[in-house]
């Protein structure tokens, strides 16, 4: 009798370990199953890399920084697998600007895994222009030039602000209007009415209202001032343009002809 109790716990013992075996090996072909699920999370999940490469000008003090599109980019959950920065005056800068087809400069071109992830290919899309297989985003002026070889968007402003009028706009204002249609003041000056060269001024463009800005250089890559411009001022002979009626649209000015100040009446459409 214990014999067979011997055998049949034998027996029990030895299914135990088949059946463990067999849940082993099981597991054991789930375990390139799991690995590969965790991989895809990961792979999900992983920021995009890519290659950046930055064309700058080495000798332009004033041309608009890459810099705000590089912080933003990174914003895109991506990792810069490298970054190289060339200097576009150089052999070696020109030869890249040649080989990449560039107008202008400083310029950033992005390259590597610029098709992962929906967000990233919406910023690229629409900040920066498809090369081949890269995208190439060029800053707004001022900027060199490749086929002029010159730096372009440069000009120089000069305020002209009335004598005692206390309740007239502060002429700074002229600077963020200016900002806000894509023109950064680099070199500007303010005159107020009495002083010789603004009394000149005055009568060499005929201004009628102040504070009034006369602008005087390359303004021409600036689009969305070109597009503004006419409504609110004239463009002279040797590239001057002059703030004319957008005067009245800043606020309180002070009227020449009627020798004080004016208030505009309120719009009633506004």
């Amino acid at each position: 009798m214990k014999r067979l109790s011997n055998i049949i716990l034998i027996i029990l013992v030895g299914g135990l370990i088949v059946l463990a075996g067999v849940r082993l090996v099981a597991l054991l072909n789930n375990v390139p199953e799991a690995v590969a699920r965790v991989r895809d999370k990961e792979e999900i999940v992983r920021p995009s890399r890519l290659d950046v490469v930055v064309v700058v000008d080495g000798t332009c003090q004033t041309c608009t920084s890459p810099k705000p599109f590089l912080d933003a980019l990174q914003k895109q959950q991506v990792v810069f697998s490298s970054i190289i920065q060339i200097d576009g005056t150089t052999e070696d800068g020109k030869h890249y600007i040649s080989s990449h087809k560039l107008e202008s400069f400083p310029a950033v071109i992005v390259s590597g895994e610029t098709s992962r992830g929906t967000e990233l290919e919406q910023f690229l899309a629409q900040t920066s222009v498809p090369g081949d297989g890269t995208f190439i985003y060029s800053v707004p002026a001022p900027y060199h030039e490749v086929v002029s070889d010159k730096v372009r968007g440069l000009f120089r402003t000069t305020y002209i602000t009335p004598v005692d009028c206390s309740s007239c706009y502060d002429v700074t204002n002229n600077a963020i209007a200016l900002q806000n249609l894509g023109v950064n003041v680099t070199e500007d000056k303010v005159l107020t009415a009495e002083s010789p060269e603004a009394k000149e001024l005055i009568q060499e463009y005929k201004i009628s209202y102040l504070p009034t800005v006369i602008i005087v250089g390359d303004l021409e890559v600036y689009p969305a001032f070109q597009n503004v411009w006419p409504q609110v001022g004239s463009t002279e002979q040797g590239g001057t343009y002059v703030l004319r009626d957008g005067v009245k649209l800043m606020g309180t000015y002070y009227d020449l002809q009627l020798n004080q100040a004016v208030t505009p009446k309120p719009n009633p459409s506004s």
